[in-house]
């Protein structure tokens, strides 16, 4: 799943997206720092929900593998099990470039600098770590309505 259906979403696109927001946040009034948040949060939490689907995914295809190549010992069978619990798919891979350039920001945030105007403020780096950090601990990681629904009024 992604922002537009049919389109697959990277990291290197996850980052691009936060790079891009984030300089909107930081030259823009609050309508547009708003919409930057809600953009680079949304990115961020459609790549999550699909890792994790692709995780799942994976999941499925390694647990047959084990089951079938355990060879009936209990030592045998209690190590899979354990080893299960900790499986981490491959497809978190992607997040990891994501959460490296938003820590990069973060670390050059102390640092002088002559160019203040293109820096990334930290509240919008700080954001987008929470959208991670709370999609990924969600156990369905369902994705709320960036939306709004127009209210009917009067009654039919």
């Amino acid at each position: 799943m992604s922002c537009i259906v049919g389109v697959a979403l990277s990291g290197q696109v996850v980052t691009q997206i936060v790079g891009v927001c984030g300089l909107a946040y930081g030259r823009g009034g609050s309508a547009l720092q708003t919409v930057a948040q809600a953009a680079a949060s949304q990115a961020i939490a459609n790549l999550v929900k699909q890792l994790s689907e692709e995780s799942h995914e994976q999941e499925k295809l390694l647990k047959p593998k084990n089951r079938s190549g355990k060879e009936g010992g209990s030592d045998t069978e209690s190590e899979n099990e354990e080893d299960s619990e900790y499986f981490i798919a491959p497809a978190y891979d992607e997040l990891v470039p994501v959460m490296n350039v938003i820590a990069d920001k973060l670390s050059e945030v102390n640092k002088p600098s002559d160019d203040k105007a293109t820096d990334i403020p930290v509240l919008f780096l700080l954001e987008c770590i929470n959208t991670i950090l709370t999609y990924l601990s969600r156990p369905g990681i369902s994705l709320p309505s960036y939306t709004k629904t127009p209210i009917q009024s009067g009654s039919s």
